[in-house]
């Protein structure tokens, strides 16, 4: 009942919205919770589903300020415009990103016009930031169909989070090859010499997915082991239940690995989930890296949600991506001969302290 409660304000909300003007800050929470007799929990839900959209910001304690939305959109502005596919823990990082580039579009004097699309719509969508004649587009996806739509406009066209190949723009993009290192040269020096890994199927999609495989691979080659065709679960995209029976079935045998590794963060979970019905202590009987897109609290969602032991997480920071990504589209904005460029945000491992290393590389 209360998330219908909450989509039903959020399309009223998004009507008073349209109606304001870019800058101006909504009432409280609280304020709209009693205007429209509702808990502050479902008004906080309502006003992310806009934040989400790109119509709002969140400023600290300040609350909710209104940006420029499609239909006002002052001429020359940014886009950001979302294609990507809507598998599991993914709208989570999509309104990270968002936020990120709205705040460093912002500090440079511009707006942002944010936009969700499916694939097959981009000509929509391109054909919208043609009218508001937008000066430059971030997007999400290295699908060159996709990219074509925005390519005819003869704008300046940065990809955000993916990359290909043959991809003809700019790219930037976490670094999945030395994530996959960090986090197998870690489970090595944690004594681990079976390592598992619950990953995404690399023919399905980006080189994202490849990478992660790749560094993990790596990783433990540099230390003479090797990733165990048996020890190794690749799954379709968003396929949370075959995740979880095939690593069931893994983490049952009586010759499991004693680590595992997790590249995306909802895998992770799975793990997770699968040792606490099995009986198995994170931190103490399964060592776990999974993957987290921003350090600190951001990481330990992957324990707080777990509900038992510890784990570690390849992190890297939404703000840098963001950052970089506008700055290489105002470079190309001025300078349209620049060659094309593929930028790679670091990413760090985190763990929590009960699992840190010690300076001689073992357990502290």
């Amino acid at each position: 009942m209360s998330s219908r409660k909450a989509t039903a304000l959020a399309g009223q909300l998004r009507r008073q919205v349209a109606g304001l003007t870019a800058g101006d800050l909504l009432p409280s929470e609280r304020a709209l919770a009693g205007q429209h007799g509702l808990s502050i929990g479902t008004v906080r839900r309502a006003l992310r589903v806009l934040v989400a959209d790109g119509l709002l910001r969140i400023e600290g304690r300040r609350g909710y300020r209104v940006l420029a939305h499609p239909a006002a959109a002052p001429r020359g502005s940014l886009a950001f415009v979302s294609c990507a596919r809507p598998w599991p823990g993914l709208a989570q990082f999509r309104g990270s990103l968002l936020e990120s580039l709205q705040e460093a579009v912002g500090r440079r004097g511009w707006s942002l016009l944010a936009l969700k699309s499916e694939p097959a719509l981009a000509g929509e969508a391109a054909r919208h930031l043609a009218e508001v004649r937008a000066s430059g587009v971030i997007i999400d996806t290295a699908n060159p169909a996709v990219l074509g739509e925005f390519q005819r406009l003869g704008l300046p066209v940065v990809v955000v989070d993916g990359w290909s190949l043959d991809c003809e723009h700019d790219m930037v993009v976490q670094d999945g090859f030395a994530g996959g290192i960090l986090a197998a040269s870690w489970l090595v020096q944690r004594g681990h010499r079976r390592v598992g890994y619950l990953g995404l199927d690399p023919r399905d999609a980006s080189l994202q997915i490849s990478e992660r495989l790749a560094g993990a691979g790596v990783g433990l080659v540099r230390h003479g082991l090797m990733l165990a065709q048996a020890d190794t679960i690749l799954v379709a995209e968003g396929d949370v239940e075959e995740a979880l029976r095939r690593t069931r079935q893994l983490l049952a045998r009586p010759d499991r690995p004693t680590a595992m590794l997790a590249p995306w963060q909802y895998l992770g979970l799975a793990v997770a989930q699968v040792a606490k019905e099995l009986g198995l202590v994170l931190g103490r009987d399964l060592d776990l890296v999974g993957w987290s897109v921003s350090q600190g609290p951001g990481a330990e969602t992957l324990m707080r949600l777990s509900g038992l032991g510890d784990a570690a997480a390849v992190t890297w920071d939404p703000a840098e991506l963001a950052e970089l990504s506008v700055l290489r589209l105002l470079q190309r904005r001025e300078q349209p001969q620049l060659p094309v460029s593929l930028t790679r945000v670091p990413v760090r491992l985190w763990a929590p302290r009960s699992l840190e290393l010690s300076h001689d590389g073992h357990p502290g």
